[in-house]
């Protein structure tokens, strides 16, 4: 199975079948940025509940670091890890610099998340890497 890189793209929600496969897309934001996930099965991962479980999970979770909210930081942290066959997620990391409490809170709302369910091949669960831009945004 070739896994091909993720590509960052504008805010279009779409999803293109071919023959046997589908290249699948997961838009988590859709004024701001959708993430696309290329890879050669026949789901993907997805978090329990759906997107907006998700933006739930991020919305009531997410504890904006003291530092960047004086200093007036924000920004898109975007973090990859890795969803293995279990729904398991492992080694996340900042795929783009910003400001470093930025990240570590980024970092630890990934590694707080519960499991995921596992994208599929042949109606196996596979395991695979997975993009998630989360929004820092002062209000």
């Amino acid at each position: 199975m070739k896994t091909f890189k993720f590509l960052s793209a504008g805010a279009l929600l779409f999803f293109v079948t071919q023959t046997l496969q589908a290249q699948e897309v997961l838009a988590l934001n859709d004024s701001e940025e959708t993430i696309v996930m290329i890879k050669m099965t026949e789901s993907i991962p997805t978090y329990d509940g759906g997107n907006e479980s998700l933006r739930e999970f991020l919305k009531m979770n997410l504890v904006y670091p003291k530092t960047a909210k004086r200093m007036g930081k924000e920004g898109v942290v975007l973090v990859e890890f890795y969803i293995d066959e279990e729904g398991e997620i492992h080694n996340p990391k900042v795929k783009n610099a910003n400001f470093t409490s930025l990240e570590k809170e980024a970092i630890r709302l990934v590694k707080k998340m519960p499991n995921w369910i596992p994208a599929s091949q042949n109606g196996i669960p596979v395991g695979v890497n997975f993009q998630l831009p989360i929004h820092f945004k002062l209000r």
